[in-house]
């Protein structure tokens, strides 16, 4: 084996297969001589297998001696080593350093040698730039052994402001320790200097991370025994996501722009001019039209109604789904995604998601002031929604509810729309439930489900894609799936569309053995077909691959506004193994928006709008207390569709039964 395949197949606690676990045992009991690599690949594979039990399963009768044999190269060639002894071992990798740091950390801290240091081998192994401050955080017992020189550390580079705010973002995630000599207010002046004071990075000016900035900004109420974001730092914050989003993005949040990498101003917003539409065509605007003319004519509530449901745009999809919530396979670009990463506990929105969100907001503040000149409150179209319209078209007694009026102040409006919001969801799940809606289990019913839980009158409503079936998705349709590339001549950056404008041209045999594994997946799970060496697809492959697609880009499809065709192939999909079914009024993207517009569950970055009315926490500006005010109408007006959809899918299910029958 040459030292470049052997390279290829190290063994590391980061890629661990038991596979691989067994053959690297294998080959580095051949070895005469081991390098510091191989003694840190021995280490790191004794620790695997021993940690997940693993020797008798992988060698049966030769387990112990193999664990022997490994040992013994172990602690032979390593064992004698000081600390200071294996850093100069370990700055002989020189350039191969990056492959192997984290195993080399990982043998100090499974042999102990941490809490031998001394306090000349922590500043050599801190000097030497092998290890991270973050991983130094990990141990907490070298927190304890060396706090003031620690200390020192976070408190000199203002970049060490991330790791306090992650770990109090995420504490499941980031096992952090910190030294508690470390006063609020010297966290305080931290993240101060991080959002104020230019980083000097090789020469370079770096800004602070815009995620980290963009969270602050919206957590005034953010205190823990680290530092507590005030309103002075919350204004920080604010006026620097402002400054990058200006100066990288080109948004404008004020004017309603955003400047393209080009340099050309891209101006967005809604209009009431037919004239701005015909502008649209200069591609340096986007316009949203309402019709003014349109909802004037309107006689009834219930024609408002309509209106919004079917003609307010990047409201909803085809299929009555919510458009708003944030696609992450579509509404950012590559770039986009490189730079905005986020945490699992953060809803990670896109430039274009909060352009959608502000046309979408626009629209209903158009719309409603438009009713104004009429005398006509959007309070009156909720009313009859749900005391006639549901009544007279599906038969259904709702319980009567408090609806604000407009005399009130708006945070009093605000306050009784977004509790008002709580009782239409534990209304529903009553008539789920019961069949109806009884005034008496109301009283008793304390509180409405998660949003992830709101139940469904239709069984497996919803398609969602599984694990597999998004690993599977990305190697279709993302511009970093291993089969993206092709040829030089072929213009597309996925294998979706090259497969599509290049249809018999793309050969099963690729040039790299990794995306001949892919390959190979994709036609052991009759995904594609291969005919003379080429690779095709059938009609049903394309129908499948067609369905993975729409999940990809949208989350999840209504199953019961699909096609004959694709619910067939959204059935040979689960048998797969690519698709699951979920029932519930929200499919699982819907419930996530909800929660990022109106609760703090399981989202650090949240606008948390409901518990704030809920809990007296009012806004003061006059144009925030209008904005939530629309978002509270919109999610309204949301429940409202998805309810008479829910009815209407329900009556059309039972009238097709009657008619089988």
């Amino acid at each position: 084996m040459s030292e470049i395949e052997n390279q290829e197949q190290r063994f590391s606690l980061f890629t661990f297969t038991e596979e691989m676990a067994q053959q690297r045992t294998e080959y580095l009991l051949t070895i005469v001589n081991p390098s510091v690599r191989d003694w840190i690949e021995m280490y790191t594979v004794e620790a695997a297998l021993q940690k997940n039990d693993l020797w008798e399963k992988l060698f049966a009768s030769e387990a112990k001696s193999k664990k022997a044999a490994l040992k013994k190269a172990i602690y032979t060639n390593y064992s004698p080593l000081s600390v200071s002894s294996m850093l100069e071992y370990f700055a002989e990798l020189k350039d191969d350093r990056n492959a192997y740091f984290k195993e080399f950390w990982q043998m100090l801290v499974l042999r102990g040698d941490l809490e031998k240091l001394l306090e000349q081998d922590f500043n050599d192994l801190l000097s030497s730039n092998v290890v991270p401050i973050s991983w130094v955080l990990e141990e907490s017992n070298l927190i304890y052994k060396f706090n003031k020189q620690i200390k020192d550390i976070l408190l000199k580079d203002s970049r060490n402001f991330e790791y306090v705010f992650r770990y109090q973002t995420e504490p499941k995630v980031y096992h952090y320790t910190f030294p508690k000599s470390i006063s609020k207010n010297e966290w305080y002046d931290l993240a101060t200097r991080y959002i104020q004071t230019p980083i000097i990075i090789g020469g370079r000016t770096a800004s602070p991370n815009l995620n980290i900035v963009r969270l602050m900004k919206q957590s005034t109420k953010m205190d823990n025994k680290y530092f507590t974001v005030d309103a002075q730092l919350e204004l920080v914050a604010q006026q620097e996501v402002a400054r990058q989003e200006k100066e990288m993005f080109g948004i404008d949040q004020e004017n309603n722009s955003v400047s393209s990498f080009n340099g050309t101003t891209f101006q967005y917003g809604v209009t009431t001019s037919k004239q701005d539409l015909n502008n649209e065509i200069s591609n340096e605007h986007l316009y949203v039209y309402v019709d003014r003319e349109l909802i004037m004519s309107q006689k009834t509530p219930l024609e408002i109604y309509f209106y919004v449901r079917d003609r307010i745009q990047m409201f909803l999809t085809p299929d009555r789904r919510l458009e708003l919530q944030e696609f992450d396979n579509t509404d950012s670009s590559t770039l986009m995604r490189l730079i905005e990463k986020h945490l699992d506990s953060q809803y990670g929105t896109s430039m274009w998601f909060s352009i959608k969100n502000n046309l979408v907001i626009m629209q209903f503040w158009t719309i409603f002031n438009i009713l104004k000149e009429r005398g006509v409150s959007p309070y009156d179209v909720i009313e009859s929604f749900f005391t006639k319209f549901i009544k007279e078209e599906f038969d259904l007694d709702w319980l009567k509810m408090q609806l604000p009026n407009d005399d009130e102040p708006l945070q009093h409006q605000n306050m009784i729309l977004f509790s008002l919001q709580e009782g239409i969801m534990k209304r529903w799940e009553l008539y789920v439930q019961h069949g109806e809606i009884d005034s008496n289990l109301y009283r008793l019913k304390e509180q409405m489900s998660s949003y992830e839980t709101v139940p469904s009158l239709i069984q497996d409503k919803y398609a969602i894609l599984t694990e597999d079936g998004i690993n599977i998705s990305n190697v279709f349709f993302s511009d970093q799936s291993p089969l993206a590339y092709y040829d030089a001549s072929f213009d597309d950056y996925t294998f979706f569309d090259n497969l599509a404008h290049h249809p018999g041209e793309i050969k099963v045999d690729w040039k790299y053995k990794y995306q001949n594994q892919a390959i190979n997946n994709l036609l052991s799970m009759d995904l594609i077909s291969e005919r003379n060496g080429n690779i095709i697809t059938k009609r049903y492959q394309a129908s499948e691959i067609q369905t993975l697609m729409s999940l990809w880009q949208k989350n999840a499809l209504n199953i019961y506004n699909l096609s004959e065709e694709y619910i067939d192939a959204v059935n040979r999909l689960q048998g797969k193994g690519l698709i699951k079914r979920v029932s519930g009024l929200f499919d699982p993207g819907e419930a996530k928006y909800l929660n990022f517009i109106l609760n703090k569950k399981d989202l650090s970055d949240s606008m948390d709008l409901r518990n704030k009315y809920v809990h007296d926490y009012f806004p003061k500006n006059e144009s925030e207390l209008i904005q939530d005010n629309n978002y509270a109408l919109m999610i309204t007006f949301f429940f409202m569709i998805k309810i008479e959809e829910e009815l209407a899918t329900q009556r059309a299910l039972d009238t097709s039964t009657m008619h089988e029958d």
